[in-house]
């Protein structure tokens, strides 16, 4: 949460944290990784081998998306900060709002609806609905689902919990995806591995139906119990305010580096992996994309393995 909500506290009558909000918020980030897994392992290989989009307009585009994130990231979460609480908490009711939108977006991005139109509209279909997908719909439905940690307890362990689950949910979404998909999606057609453009439109579709389940699962299942009314308008810092704070703050400064660089580090790295060489590789040099299906779950059972752990080490080493 930022700065703009007041000091939080013990919301009353409502039951005691338990296992129902690890699962339900499990659920949550299974939602967003059924649209941000699936676009991040197939989207760049989809526009290019079966909507005939150049590789650098496509590179273009997810270059310019980043630096369009730094405002809608910012913007989504004052929005969040200083609207009037609903009954079911801040957070929570933006699960509602999104996530027919997100899910609807997601399909439509990887639809191959203007496969044969004029290279402009193509083009237009790219950039319009991924858009509208990640930096406007997956930012207001992300943001409030990870900032619904710190209202659902006040207790660390239970916070640290909320995380080991939170990372479970997401590495099963990444097994259901990038793991079951590419043997879905990659064909062979006269001996050449090729992306079946209407296999990866129901894929999609499939998965836009299970992350709104999921997205509901999470809803009914997770109670907000640390309420964070508003301030007055008059008691709000400024967005100038809350700048100048990145650079004065010594601590904050240090924080903000430390998650830019781990965040630059797991994007190269994943997006190498996923939605970046590996698909390319296997299925131009090697002639099977659904070897993808095989690298990934390498790369993904060892985290399966640790997550049990990883609650323990954080209640250990902090």
């Amino acid at each position: 949460m930022s700065t703009t909500a007041v000091t939080p506290t013990e919301t009353k009558g409502v039951r005691p944290f338990s296992w129902r909000d690890k699962i339900g918020y499990m659920f949550g980030d299974w939602g967003n990784d059924f649209t941000f897994i699936l676009q991040s392992t197939f989207f760049m290989i989809f526009y290019t081998n079966v909507m005939g989009i150049s590789a650098a307009h496509v590179g273009t585009l997810l270059f310019v998306a980043r630096i369009l994130d730094a405002f809608t990231d910012v913007g989504a979460r004052r929005l969040i900060d200083t609207l009037k609480p609903r009954r079911a908490g801040r957070f929570k009711p933006w699960l509602l709002r999104i996530c027919l939108p997100v899910t609807v977006m997601a399909f439509l991005m990887l639809a191959p609806f203007v496969e044969d139109d004029a290279y402009g509209t193509r083009l237009a279909w790219m950039i319009a609905t991924y858009i509208l997908w990640g930096s406007v719909f997956y930012t207001l439905i992300n943001i409030p689902y990870g900032s619904m940690a710190s209202v659902i307890s006040n207790d660390p362990d239970h916070r640290a919990s909320l995380s080991v689950f939170r990372l479970l949910g997401g590495t099963l979404a990444n097994l259901a995806i990038s793991v079951v998909l590419p043997l879905v999606v990659f064909v062979q057609i006269n001996g050449q591995s090729e992306m079946s453009g209407s296999r990866m439109m129901w894929a999609a579709l499939g998965c836009g139906v299970l992350a709104v389940v999921c997205y509901l699962l999470c809803f009914v299942n997770v109670e907000e119990r640390i309420a964070t009314p508003p301030k007055a308008k008059e008691k709000r810092q400024g967005l100038g305010e809350a700048l100048g704070s990145m650079v004065t703050n010594r601590g904050l400064t240090g924080l903000i580096a430390t998650a830019l660089f781990m965040l630059i580090a797991f994007m190269m790295l994943g997006g190498m992996m996923l939605g970046g060489m590996m698909p390319y590789m296997l299925n131009e040099y090697f002639n099977n994309g659904q070897l993808l299906s095989l690298v990934n779950f390498v790369g993904l059972a060892p985290t399966l393995l640790i997550a049990p752990f990883a609650s323990a080490l954080a209640k250990r080493f902090g």
